[in-house]
């Protein structure tokens, strides 16, 4: 190697480096510099910002070294970010703020919401009863895009995924007590409730099963089990006034929303021993009102009996037998006994001109 490459530095002794040791050794101590001195001065400007009661704005990453559109091949710049992400996960200084709370507060009381939830169609109102829960339990949910929170999860590792406040969180956390409690409104829990459906996810299923949370034509909350299907065979036994199909529109019941809702255990193919006798019980109900809806609404039932046989147990049978749920034949014209039909003669003879 000629000496021109070479670069001849006098301490009191006489040494020699190569240019390319010379850059290595700047890097590393610029790199140095990048990772504790300036992390340092941007931790002190946070935490002044704090104390002069100053707001660093809505979003909480603005004034961190940290950027989506930075090339990650600057590994000086990387130094920065790594640094100032590990110092502000272990920081016990409150130097992260909270815009919506309007709050400054430390990453140990932070969580973050599933970033599959947050950036769904439902997102910011399940960002919004979330914030309000962990507010009351001390905690502080913070908003990060996915390529900030990707940056955290690489430095961070479990102290990241521990923070995470997951979807299943959120449904057996938050959603499900509001809704028992009725503290949600109607479009909220509707919206919240169709993306838990769609989710099909086995732990939230089980709780939407055990939950009265589905809204029903009948102006109450029910339970997957007790409604009737629209889609179905069954429907015809029931009216819309019979309150036991579900208050969704026609565009919000899709077809395949319909196969996860008989996952569910919605009903569509066989009635209850409870509905059995909750139907037959219409007929007579119907009767008052109209004769003619009684009988097909008779006939339907029957129908259904002949499809799905019903398993006579002495409880079924004891309720059916009192049950005036049978078309009787009207008194014959020339007929010398008594007849034991009771109801509306002149009602029973139209309808049963109609029906012939």
């Amino acid at each position: 190697m000629s000496v021109d490459h070479l670069l001849l530095h006098k301490t009191g002794g006489n040494s020699i480096e190569t240019n390319d040791e010379k850059k290595r050794i700047e890097f590393n101590w610029n790199q140095s510099v990048m990772k504790d001195a300036v992390v340092k001065s941007l931790i002190s400007l946070l935490q002044c910002l704090k104390e002069n009661n100053v707001k660093p704005g809505k979003e909480l990453h603005l004034l961190w070294p940290i950027s989506y559109s930075r090339s990650e091949d600057l590994d000086i710049y990387k130094a920065t970010q790594d640094g100032f992400i590990a110092e502000l996960l272990t920081s016990n200084q409150e130097i992260i703020f909270q815009s919506d709370l309007d709050h400054w507060t430390q990453f140990s009381t932070c969580r973050i919401l599933d970033p599959q939830l947050s950036n769904s169609d439902v997102g910011l109102m399940a960002y919004r009863h979330t914030l309000l829960y962990l507010k009351d339990r001390g905690k502080i949910l913070i908003k990060m895009p996915d390529w900030l929170l990707n940056h955290f999860t690489i430095i961070g590792g479990d102290l990241i995924i521990d923070s995470l406040f997951s979807t299943e969180m959120f449904y057996k956390e938050v959603f499900f007590p509001l809704v028992t409690r009725g503290i949600i409104s109607d479009i909220d829990r509707n919206k919240l409730l169709l993306y838990a459906v769609d989710k099909n996810n086995e732990e939230i299923n089980q709780s939407l099963k055990n939950h009265a949370c589905f809204p029903s034509t009948r102006k109450i909350l029910m339970k997957p089990s007790d409604i009737i299907l629209k889609q179905s065979s069954l429907s015809k036994l029931f009216l819309p006034g019979d309150g036991y199909f579900l208050d969704f529109s026609v565009d919000q019941e899709t077809e395949h929303r319909t196969e996860l809702f008989k996952k569910l255990g919605m009903l569509y193919r066989r009635l209850s021993n409870c509905l059995i006798v909750n139907r037959c019980t219409s007929v007579e109900q119907l009767s008052r009102k109209c004769v003619y809806c009684a009988m097909q609404r008779c006939k339907d039932m029957f129908e259904y009996f002949e499809r799905h046989p019903p398993e006579m147990d002495n409880e079924l049978l004891n309720a059916l037998t009192k049950i005036k749920f049978l078309p009787v034949m009207i008194k014959p014209k020339n007929w010398p006994f008594q007849w034991e039909v009771r109801g509306n003669v002149e009602k029973i003879k139209h309808v049963e001109q109609n029906i012939n």
